[in-house]
């Protein structure tokens, strides 16, 4: 099923999940309307085939779509890519990716090369054995020079991966200078990688804009405590 008002669209599940590819989208009125201005496009527990990644390809061109909210989708490498590199192509200011599968490095990477008008970012990611998506992305952050808001709340974070990548941008000069909330609620860190990273913030001149970091639910004992 579908709804819209003048500032939301929500695709969620019931009709849509019998829509086949090929035939003609059953989304073509999402596109049809006089106001073009979008706060918000969210697609909740849905298997996001070609034809409907085809018609949110018509939104993002058709609209200003200033919010971007998947969550809990079925959608293919492939499928998912084109709808992120519309996504920054258009603009979008805001990305959600919550427990959507597939998300491959080349979909990490695409976002932190190509969504440089991103202000908040959060993603849920559950890597599989065969990708780091969150290494390739976090090695990149210094890219995202609007970002404000990044969220990785209950992703699995490692420290020789992850956090590595993590501080390698924290690092880079004039880098992030305008994030002001990070968020690693959840994330399986080690009292190591907890100190590894507010060690790196020690320096005043890193993330000067930064207000607030979330380190709730993750290992912080004697080194973190400390940090």
């Amino acid at each position: 099923m579908m709804s819209s008002n003048n500032s939301k669209i929500h695709i969620y599940p019931r009709d849509l999940v019998s829509a086949k590819d090929g035939e003609d989208s059953s989304y073509w009125w999402l596109v049809d309307r006089r106001n073009h201005n979008v706060v918000e496009l969210e697609v909740s527990s849905v298997y996001i085939s070609n034809s409907m990644a085809f018609t949110l390809g018509n939104i993002f061109q058709q609209r200003l779509v200033k919010s971007l909210i998947l969550r809990m989708c079925e959608v293919w490498p492939d499928v998912l890519y084109d709808i992120l590199r519309q996504a920054c192509r258009h603009n979008v200011e805001h990305l959600t990716l919550h427990r959507v599968r597939q998300i491959d490095d080349s979909c990490m990477r695409l976002i932190a090369e190509s969504g440089s008008k991103l202000r908040s970012l959060s993603i849920h990611y559950r890597p599989s054995l065969e990708a780091n998506g969150l290494g390739v992305l976090l090695r990149r952050l210094h890219h995202l020079k609007c970002l404000e808001t990044l969220r990785l709340d209950g992703s699995p974070l490692s420290i020789d991966d992850d956090v590595t990548a993590l501080v390698h941008s924290m690092q880079t000069p004039c880098a992030l200078s305008n994030l002001k909330l990070l968020s690693f609620k959840s994330c399986l860190l080690t009292d190591e990688a907890v100190a590894r990273i507010l060690t790196t913030l020690w320096d005043p001149d890193r993330l000067p804009s930064l207000t607030t970091i979330d380190l709730s639910l993750n290992g912080c004992y004697k080194h973190g405590m400390q940090a």
